[in-house]
């Protein structure tokens, strides 16, 4: 179960991506978006830059987070708690090209705060 939810982990490091190569202009078939907060603050390019660097720094911490998962780490709750909370924020913040990153942080949250108490996923059965 481990390895399930650490790839989970990973595939929504690789879709906080589209937040960052949208703004920086990486990939042409991913439109940059110049609003925030469903459209109700329009902000410049280097504003939407900064978000783009703070999808990409998201996504780091789901990839270390991950990694603390298989290896066990004692950190790596923390770790994930604060990326999914960040990556809650930003789902938020880039609605509603961002839609779907509310409730897959929410299902990230309710794992981590239903296993709390139990060793799942940490033990190696």
């Amino acid at each position: 179960m481990r390895l399930v939810f650490a790839a989970f982990l990973v595939a929504h490091a690789v879709a906080h991506l589209v937040g960052f190569v949208g703004p920086w202009g990486l990939a042409g078939s991913v439109p940059g978006s110049r609003t925030l907060l469903a459209g109700k603050l329009v902000v410049g390019d280097a504003v939407m830059k900064v978000v783009g660097l703070v999808w990409l720094v998201v996504a780091v911490a789901f990839v270390i987070a991950a990694i603390g998962l298989l290896r066990q780490a004692a950190w790596w709750r923390p770790v994930t708690v604060a990326a999914a909370g960040a990556s809650l924020g930003l789902s938020v913040l880039c609605w509603p090209q961002s839609i779907l990153g509310v409730p897959i942080n929410g299902f990230v949250l309710a794992v981590l705060f239903a296993t709390a108490d139990s060793r799942w996923p940490l033990s190696r059965t």
